[in-house]
């Protein structure tokens, strides 16, 4: 099950797959910037939809906090469509972009991170994962949520993909 919403009704929807997978070619476009969600918050399900549509895309910015070694953004054949821009090299794909000059880093420490990402650009498109709508409709942005808060406080539309493995945080 995922869950779209824009941030200006505060509406969420339960949809199938297939209609999230539309939501993220309908929103996503050449040209935007598109936060990730961080570490084990990266939802699979809307990083794989993004990286099959890649042939539409153009120049995508993909901020991230950092991504598993075996993400469909990483692959050989999407990456003339994305530039990655991160703030922690978790991979060494990261580490090589970096160096080749095909990927940006932003230096600083994690305690500033949350600082910088309330005041800086925001992402056209936030993706994240949640846990499972509690009673009251309410998700938890689970192991990180100020960034994951931060970025989705921001952007223009929040695509959210629940996991009902996923673990509420308290707070």
């Amino acid at each position: 099950t995922h869950v779209f919403w824009t941030l200006s009704s505060k509406d969420y929807l339960l949809e199938s797959r297939e209609k999230v997978i539309s939501h993220v070619q309908e929103n996503i476009q050449s040209k935007d910037i598109v936060f990730v969600g961080a570490g084990l918050c990266t939802p699979p399900d809307l990083t794989l939809a993004l990286s099959e549509d890649y042939e539409r895309l153009n120049w995508v910015r993909i901020e991230l906090l950092g991504l598993n070694s075996d993400n469909p953004l990483y692959a050989p054949a999407v990456q003339k469509s994305f530039r990655f821009n991160t703030y922690f090299v978790d991979s060494t794909f990261i580490r090589d972009k970096i160096a080749l000059g095909e990927a940006d880093y932003i230096p600083l420490r994690l305690s500033e991170l949350l600082r910088i990402s309330l005041t800086s650009r925001t992402p056209d498109v936030s993706l994240i994962r949640v846990t499972e709508p509690d009673t009251d409709g309410m998700v938890s942005l689970s192991s990180s949520p100020g960034l994951n808060m931060a970025k989705v406080l921001g952007a223009k539309f929040v695509i959210a993909e629940i996991d009902k493995g996923m673990v509420p945080m308290p707070g």
